[in-house]
Formats: C-alpha cells, sequence, structure tokens
C-alpha cells in the first residue's frame, strides 16, 4: 500500500521534468494506474477494521479527486 501511495507521487514527480509529451504522458498514466491499486487495499483495511466506515470513505474521496486531476492532465496532453 506505501509502495503504490509513494509510486503516485514519485511518477506524477518524474513526469513532470519529463520533456517528451509521450513520456509525460506514461508517467502521469503510470501514477493513475498505482492510484487505481490503492483502491482493494483501502476495502481490506476496512473489512481488517483497520479504518471505520467513515475514514474509509474519506480516502475513496480522496482517490476519486486525484484521478480526476491526473484524467484530466492526462487528457490534455497533445502530441
Amino acid at each position: 500500500m506505501r509502495r503504490a501511495a509513494v509510486s503516485v507521487m514519485a511518477n506524477i514527480a518524474e513526469g513532470s521534468k519529463k520533456k517528451s509529451l509521450k513520456e509525460k504522458k506514461y508517467f502521469y498514466e503510470t501514477a493513475d494506474t498505482s492510484l487505481e491499486e490503492l483502491k482493494p487495499y483501502f476495502y481490506l483495511c476496512y473489512d481488517l477494521e483497520y479504518i471505520n466506515q467513515s475514514q474509509g470513505e474519506e480516502l475513496m474521496k480522496l482517490v476519486r479527486e486525484v484521478g480526476g486531476m491526473l484524467g484530466q492532465l492526462i487528457k490534455n496532453i497533445k502530441y
């Protein structure tokens, strides 16, 4: 779970420094994939009672927000 969360941030940072639009898109898409990987971990944390329902809902809300921003970022990359 930590690896996936760190991967989101690291791939956004790395993509932002790439000169080629193709490379930027690759890193942003990798960040988005890592973000998707976090979702089942949140459900697992809830099932194992590491977090309560409201904490799980808040985490999923944040994932959707970041996912929306990443989606727009990827969509706006024009070759």
